[in-house]
């Protein structure tokens, strides 16, 4: 269903339902694919979901100089933002993302969002996204 959803989503099908996203995080699927990168089952890097969550939002780079999914500090200028919760769609399945303009409303959204993905998936307490990964 969720996948079905955001293929609607990507394709222009559901715009106008999905409140203008252009494009979809799963957060349940990311954080999946990040513990096998951690524990060195992947060379394709795959970083926690609120980092990725705030790199969309506020189109960071990464930081190639840093560890690995740092970002930079410097946020871009194509802005992203949750939509907010859809019924019957399951945020951690399905967060579907659209541009937004910076100021109060897209910081909550973003606010809102991370702390859905941080209940569920806790950041390591060194506060580093791949602190534990396995060469």
């Amino acid at each position: 269903k969720h996948v079905r959803i955001a293929r609607a989503v990507m394709s222009g099908e559901l715009r106008g339902i999905a409140k203008g996203a252009v494009r979809f995080l799963d957060p349940d699927s990311q954080m999946s694919q990040h513990r096998k990168w951690l524990a060195g089952k992947t060379d394709r890097r795959h970083c926690h979901p609120a980092t990725v969550l705030e790199r969309w939002s506020f189109d960071k780079a990464w930081n190639k100089r840093g560890p690995e999914c740092s970002l930079h500090d410097k946020p871009g200028r194509h802005l992203e933002e949750w939509v907010g919760p859809i019924d019957g769609i399951d945020p951690m399945r399905v967060m579907l993302m659209r541009p937004a303009k910076p100021g109060e409303e897209h910081e909550r959204r973003y606010q809102e969002a991370r702390r859905l993905i941080l209940e569920r998936y806790p950041l390591p307490k060194s506060g580093e996204d791949n602190a534990n990964r396995q060469p």
